[in-house]
């Protein structure tokens, strides 16, 4: 995908607005890291659990997801990154791009409360 501004210059993922990348074809983007609230990090995070593509998101659990990463990795993540994985899951399967920490509350809500992930040896 090329995203160019109104003088033809190559956009990164950050200079664009929610409400743009909301307005693209889902199908348009080749990369993980143009996903609205997802950078090189994230990304890696992503591959380490078999999401090397958007399209791999759609019709995945962002949860488990994040229980994989934690158990592959034995590492406890902040659960911010939980955050992201939700809000690019949702973005893939249809919904409006925002940003990351609204889907706190989401998560808060529903992974706090029944998906406790034990990562101790």
């Amino acid at each position: 995908m090329k995203l160019v501004d109104k003088n033809g210059r190559k956009m990164k993922n950050r200079q664009l607005s929610f409400q743009r990348l909301s307005e693209l074809s889902r199908s348009e983007f080749e990369t993980l890291e143009q996903l609205p609230n997802i950078g090189p990090a994230a990304a890696g995070y992503f591959k380490q659990v078999d999401v090397s593509h958007p399209q791999d998101l759609v019709g995945r659990d962002p949860y488990t997801l994040f229980e994989k990463l934690c158990r592959v990795t034995n590492c406890r993540f902040d659960p911010c990154l939980l955050d992201q994985f939700i809000s690019a899951v949702r973005f893939m399967e249809g919904d409006e791009a925002k940003p990351w920490w609204e889907y706190t509350s989401e998560r808060k809500q529903e992974y706090d409360s029944h998906h406790k992930t034990d990562v101790s040896p």
